[in-house]
């Protein structure tokens, strides 16, 4: 894949083996490579829906998010 979206703090601190919240990850580009792959992929981790629906002022970071989700994916 060209870049993985890691959705929510469980699924972050389960790939990355990081112990920082979701809120700390998110707005940063890391690099997860396991032994089936030749190389790095780049991995980006954001807010979980259920998150945005209990605090909706998080959306403008997500849609922030999203939007560097998509530059990274069309360069």
């Amino acid at each position: 894949p060209k870049l993985i979206i890691l959705v929510g703090g469980v699924a972050t601190k389960a790939l990355l083996q990081r112990d920082e919240g979701i809120t700390r990850l998110r707005n940063k580009t890391f690099e997860y490579k396991n032994q089936y792959m030749e190389e790095a992929v780049p991995v980006r981790a954001m807010f979980h829906p259920s998150y945005l629906l209990r605090q909706p002022l998080a959306k403008r970071d997500a849609w922030f998010d999203l939007l560097e989700i998509r530059a990274a994916l069309s360069s």
